[in-house]
């Protein structure tokens, strides 16, 4: 009987002890932390928890809570910013102070182990963040609660969100392609080089500036040469700024900085471009159809911006090529509400003696009065002297108040002056040629996010572009001749632009944009005391601009559609201009691109005003008028393909421009041709197909690009039939190879294209010994060949932020002569007339260097 009692204790205390511990162990699923509190407030005797009630709301907990160990609290508030004291028989919940946190790592692409530069690593609360090196590492310090999440994303992969406390050993991390994005290939990345993708609205190819120039030798550090990469896209004269977009003129281009009109993106005569490189974050080339909000242009788009968001330290940088110094500056000044950013470039001091500019010089002057003259400066009987200079800074102030406002402004200069002095000693000449040019922009705006579903944007963009040429010549103190030639153009725009996010696959945009242009243009000539000033232009054009625009986006299906109206209030005209793009994913991998357009321009370039005296072009800017000339009207059509897969790169696209509206007193003929006639009217045609092709074997790199075209004018009274256009060229082909050794870049490029046409005369008449020509450009100079080599080191300070680059060039590594232009002239220094000619050629071997130190 003792024996039973006592075996019946026994099995009840096991019982009661079973029981006791399956309390200790309490299972949870999604539960909210007010109910676990409470539930091991049951469990438990002794605990209560102290809290208030709004610090644990948002938290719910899942997993299962040992509540005879000693961590167990510790494992419920892992995820939280929470802490906890205990205090006699109470625990106590509190949110803790932010900590010290080092988060580090290196970004690999999972197919190719191959590091991802400039990945982007950002905290949930986008307090803190940084890119990943060359190298693909990051590090970088935050103050931060235990529970903050950190996001790594990169263009085209799975973005990957981690713990910052499992961040801090420095982990390999490996990224996947995104096959929900790209596996049906609407959207390329790594188009031409990681940091250009093509595929976004209306199949813009979009280069993060930033990236490029940081990771690729083959990048220059000037932004229009760099489009110069893409198919479809030279400069016939090798400069930045004078660039064709498939077959059109350089005028005939949107150049875009911060939202502003350019009109003369280029410093040194169009050789360098003005726009700072160091600073700009994004560049948005469009070659064919593009996007309803922009205006008033009938051929492509180079749209530049700077960062769009706030900076969380400070960063800047320093450093000097052969033609100008640079430095740049971007300082946070309230946290996560206020930031910005100045950077400012200067041409080098002439008494350098720059190799690099005196190669530009040599391209720029020849076959003007300053190289006619050199001969004669060389051997004493006059004497010459030139200055130069050249400037621009910018600056962008972002304010973000609220989480749904953002307020920028951004203003933008840049200047060139050039100054030619002679004199001739025996007979106490003096002339002086001054060419001045400056650009002013400003701009303002102010974005709301009403709701998750609309956002809307209210901006003011000014800008100013001002010409001035003036020449004088003097005899003994007194003038005898002088000329000038005046144009300035001041643009302003107010618009208001909403977005409609219907659905993640659906959109609209809805805006207007009132436009007012104010365009002058005169010379002044003052002989022997007869002054002679004429108003060619002063023209005030108002636009009423209404548009809409829509995106559809569905995994292997992309539409962009839209529709711009413009009403010229002055002309009491209306245009109508619709836009369509398509791109189709056939099957992983291969996608199918199409587009068409109507497109205006009220706004364009005159060529006869536009050699000065000195020699050099110019172009100046007027405002088409209905009772001389007619606006610009484009038809755009293109069609192609696009296969990207393991490093192979396939593009190709065929397009048609036909565009009316041209008239002989636009940049389309060589100056040297005259067509007796004072204004003529017609039209081009441009057909190509453009063609790239790329592989990728890490570390090594190469591309093909290949343009064929033809580009005809046609303007029936002057002849029948149409004839070759100034900037035809044929066949247009390039090849880069580009290697990559640890931080060194090494990068060798080859360009072919077919020579350009020009007139031949064919006799001299009229009392003036005007050149007669039966036929227009039927001729053409020598082909075009130059190879380019550049190496590049990148490195950094050890324990520091501060990284360095080092870069040399040569251009034309082989020293071939290129001619661009073949210009005609009557020399009648003799009783009899003839028929001269000078042909120009583009750059000769010339070195670039470039050294800079950032952090």
């Amino acid at each position: 009987m003792n024996r039973l009692l006592c075996l019946l204790v026994i099995l009840f205390g096991l019982n009661i002890g079973q029981t006791y511990g399956q309390k200790k162990k309490i299972s949870f699923q999604n539960t909210p932390f007010v109910e676990v509190l409470q539930q091991i407030e049951q469990a438990q005797i002794t605990p209560t928890f102290n809290y208030a009630p709004d610090l644990v709301q948002e938290f719910i907990f899942t997993g299962v809570l040992d509540l005879e160990q000693d961590n167990y609290l510790n494992k419920l508030l892992y995820d939280t910013n929470l802490d906890f004291e205990i205090h006699q028989k109470s625990i106590l919940l509190f949110v803790e102070e932010k900590k010290d946190w080092r988060i580090c790592g290196t970004i690999i692409d999972q197919e190719f182990k191959s590091p991802l530069a400039f990945a982007t690593i950002i905290s949930d609360d986008h307090l803190a963040g940084t890119q990943s090196n060359e190298q693909g590492f990051f590090d970088f310090s935050c103050k931060a609660y235990k529970n903050q999440t950190i996001q790594i994303s990169y263009l085209g992969y799975q973005s990957k969100r981690f713990d910052l406390r499992k961040l801090q050993d420095c982990p390999k991390i490996y990224l996947e392609i995104d096959g929900d994005l790209l596996g049906q290939e609407i959207i390329v990345t790594d188009y031409l080089l990681d940091g250009i993708t093509e595929g976004a609205a209306y199949s813009e190819v979009e280069m993060n500036y930033d990236q490029l120039s940081k990771s690729h030798s083959v990048v220059e550090h000037d932004i229009l040469k760099t489009t110069q990469f893409l198919p479809g896209i030279t400069s016939i004269d090798e400069s930045a700024s004078n660039i064709q977009i498939r077959g059109g003129t350089a005028d005939q281009n949107l150049i875009l900085w911060e939202g502003n009109t350019i009109y003369n993106p280029g410093h040194f005569f169009g050789m360098i471009s003005a726009i700072n490189p160091f600073v700009v974050d994004k560049v948005e080339v469009y070659k064919g159809v593009f996007d309803p909000r922009f205006d008033n242009r009938v051929g492509g788009i180079i749209d530049m911006s700077l960062q769009d968001s706030i900076s969380t330290q400070i960063k800047a940088g320093a450093g000097s090529t052969l033609s100008e110094s640079h430095a740049y500056l971007d300082v946070p000044l309230l946290d996560n509400t206020l930031s910005i950013l100045a950077s400012g470039r200067h041409s080098l001091s002439p008494w350098l003696g720059s190799p690099t500019i005196g190669k530009y010089a040599d391209k720029v002057f020849q076959a003007t009065r300053v190289s006619d003259q050199q001969e004669d400066v060389d051997l004493g009987f006059l004497d010459a002297e030139q200055f130069q200079q050249f400037y621009d800074w910018n600056a962008k102030l972002i304010f973000r108040p609220t989480k749904r406002m953002t307020f920028k402004t951004g203003y933008f200069t840049s200047s060139n002056q050039f100054n030619y002095d002679a004199t001739i000693f025996e007979e106490r000449l003096f002339t002086r040629d001054d060419v001045y040019f400056q650009t002013i922009a400003f701009n303002a705006s102010l974005a709301v996010q009403v709701s998750p579903k609309w956002e809307t944007t209210f901006a003011f963009v000014q800008s100013y572009y001002q010409n001035d040429y003036n020449f004088i010549f003097i005899e003994e103190e007194e003038p005898l001749y002088s000329n000038s030639v005046f144009n300035d153009i001041d643009d302003q725009s107010w618009k208001w632009e909403n977005r409609f996010f219907v659905s993640p696959s659906l959109s609209f945009q809805l805006g207007y944009d009132y436009n007012y242009k104010d365009v002058n243009f005169n010379f002044f000539i003052e002989e022997e005391d007869e002054p002679d000033y004429e108003d060619m232009n002063f023209v005030e054009a108002h636009f009423h601009n209404a548009y809409g625009a829509f995106n559809y986006e569905k995994k292997n299906l992309r539409i962009d559609g839209g529709l711009r109206l413009t009403y010229y209030q002055e002309e009491e005209r209306a245009v109508a201009s619709p836009r369509l793009n398509l791109q189709y994913a056939l099957r992983p991998h291969l996608k199918l691109k199409a587009a068409t357009g109507v497109f205006y321009q009220f706004i364009s370039q005159l060529q006869q005003f536009g050699e000065n005296d000195l020699g050099v072009d110019n172009p100046v800017w007027i405002i088409s008028r209905t009772e001389t000339d007619s606006a610009q009207k484009a038809n755009k059509l293109s069609a192609g393909l696009v296969y990207h897969h393991k490093g192979w790169l396939l593009d190709v696209e065929a397009y048609r421009h036909y565009i009316s509206g041209l008239n002989t007193i636009n940049p389309i003929f060589n100056s040297s041709v005259n067509l007796f006639e004072e204004f003529e009217t017609g039209s081009s045609e441009s057909i190509g197909l453009d063609v790239l092709f790329k592989k990728r074997w890490n570390p090594y790199t190469i591309w093909f690009n290949y343009s064929l075209s033809r580009v005809k004018f046609f303007f029936p009274t002057i002849v029948e039939d149409g004839f070759a256009a100034t900037n035809d060229q044929r066949h247009n082909f390039s090849i880069v190879n580009s290697f990559k050794y640890k931080s060194w870049n090494f990068a060798l490029s080859g360009q072919y294209r077919t020579g350009l046409p020009y007139s031949v005369p064919v006799g001299i008449m009229g009392m003036y010994n005007d050149l007669y020509f039966e036929n227009f450009n039927n001729y053409r100079l020598a082909d075009y060949i130059r190879l380019d080599f550049n190496i590049h080191y990148r490195f950094g300070i050890k324990d520091t932020r501060l990284k360095g680059e080092f870069s040399a060039s040569i251009v034309n590594l082989f020293n071939r002569t290129n001619p661009f232009s073949r210009e005609y002239f009557v020399e009648d220094d003799e009783e009899i007339a003839s028929i001269s000619f000078v042909e120009k050629g583009l750059l000769q071997r010339t070195p670039s260097v470039l050294i800079r130190f950032y952090w």
